[in-house]
Formats: structure tokens, C-alpha cells, sequence
């Protein structure tokens, strides 16, 4: 029995070591505490803080505020934000591949049967409840651990009732092919690697967006509009000459 329950925890707490790993250097959306199933939808990116503004008086606006601003309404950033969250679904659902499975069964069954005697006919019920508890779990070793619970009884009438009983413990391991850590975590190792690139690819982005032709000439333009147009209300304010 203590092999038993060793192996079960064991089972259970395998594949702890091999849970996302949070990074210091994240530029994506706020990471999940718990990954979403497979089925349902990336969740969508945090919005970005807006820029403070003042409730009256002039609004002054620092550099990191107008790129927050830009960015923040910039729609082709907004989707490239669910870049990394899609990332990270893809690796939750290849760690759920090492989850543990619970599966149970229960049968009820009742069956009649008539005998005749000379006669004479004599009937006899016979109930049957068989319930059934598993537990299967597919270590990173290529280990497969399987652990059953069997219980069921018998009532015939007449007679007494019968009940059974059974526990059993399978492991199987691969020699050859799915042998090994390296083998069965290529693919989630992968797709970390992928989730981590998908952070700089973001930012990237993001710096690019900021050092692009059009943010950079922005003021520029914007100043010279002004240039001109100062300079042509100053040429129409002055006194005409008389001839």
C-alpha cells in the first residue's frame, strides 16, 4: 500500500517542474494564473494605461504619454497584441497532454429468469451494480502509470447478496520510440520558445511603430504648418504703402 499511494503522488506531481515560466522582460498582455482550455478563445490584451491629462488648463504631454497615446489607438498594434496570449494558449495545451485523466463508470444491470419444475415455475432476480474509478497519467519519461478502482454487488432473489472488489496498478514504459525527457517535451519546448519570441516580436513592433517615417516627420510638419501660417498673418497685418 505505501508503493501504491508513492506512486500515485508521484503520478500527480510529475510534471510540476514543467509549468510556464513567467519572464521578467514581459512586454505582452498580463499573464493568466491559470491557463485557459483548449477550446476557448485567447483572452484579450490588457489596454494600455491613457495618459494623464489635467482637468483644466493647458494639457502638457511628455514623450512617453504621446506614445502611449499613439500606440494605444494605433489599430494594427492593437492586433498584433494578441500575438503573445495566443502563444501562451498553444503551450497550455500542449502541458495538458501531461494532465492526469479521471474517468468513471457505473453499471446497474437487472435481469428475470423462470425455471419450470414438473409443474411448477420458479423465478429468480438477479441485480447487478459494478462501479468503476481510473486514473491515467502520461509522464514526460514516456511513462504511462494506470491505476483502477473495481467495486460491484450481486443480489439475487432469492439468495444473498455477493459483492467484489478490485484494485489494479498498470506501468508501462517506451524502450524505444516516445523513450526520454527530450522526446516528449521537444514540442512543448517549442512552443515556449515560440511564446518568448512572440514577446520580442511585440516590442519590436512597438519600436518600430515608434521610429516610423510618419511619427518622425509628424512635428516637424506640424511646425513648419505653423511657420507659415504666423508668417502669413504677420504679412497681412502690415500697413499697406500709399503710392
Amino acid at each position: 500500500m505505501p508503493l501504491l499511494v508513492g506512486v500515485v503522488a508521484a503520478a500527480l506531481t510529475s510534471c510540476a517542474g514543467f509549468a510556464p515560466a513567467h519572464y521578467d522582460d514581459y512586454v505582452g498582455p498580463a499573464p493568466v494564473a491559470k491557463a485557459a482550455p483548449a477550446a476557448s478563445p485567447a483572452p484579450a490584451p490588457a489596454p494600455l494605461p491613457p495618459p494623464k491629462l489635467p482637468a483644466s488648463g493647458p494639457v502638457e504631454v511628455s514623450v512617453d504619454d504621446a506614445i502611449l497615446l499613439a500606440l494605444s489607438n494605433n489599430e494594427a498594434f492593437r492586433v498584433e497584441r494578441f500575438g503573445p496570449s495566443i502563444s501562451a494558449t498553444t503551450v497550455g495545451e500542449l502541458r495538458a497532454a501531461f494532465d492526469p485523466v479521471l474517468s468513471a463508470d457505473i453499471t446497474w444491470s437487472k435481469s428475470v429468469s423462470t425455471r419450470a419444475f414438473g409443474s411448477t415455475l420458479f423465478s429468480s432476480t438477479l441485480k447487478t451494480l459494478v462501479a468503476d474509478l481510473g486514473l491515467t497519467e502520461v509522464l514526460p519519461t514516456g511513462t504511462t502509470v494506470d491505476l483502477t478502482l473495481t467495486g460491484g454487488k450481486s443480489i439475487t432473489t432469492p439468495g444473498s447478496p455477493l459483492g467484489t472488489s478490485r484494485v489494479g496498478l498498470s506501468v508501462t514504459q517506451h524502450l524505444l520510440q516516445g523513450f526520454g525527457l527530450d522526446v516528449n517535451l521537444a514540442t512543448l519546448r517549442q512552443a515556449r520558445i515560440d511564446a518568448e519570441t512572440s514577446q520580442y516580436v511585440l516590442r519590436s513592433y512597438a519600436q518600430a511603430l515608434v521610429r516610423s517615417p510618419t511619427g518622425a516627420t509628424c512635428w516637424p510638419s506640424a511646425r513648419s504648418t505653423s511657420t507659415r501660417s504666423l508668417s502669413s498673418s504677420r504679412r497681412t497685418s502690415l500697413p499697406r504703402r500709399r503710392r
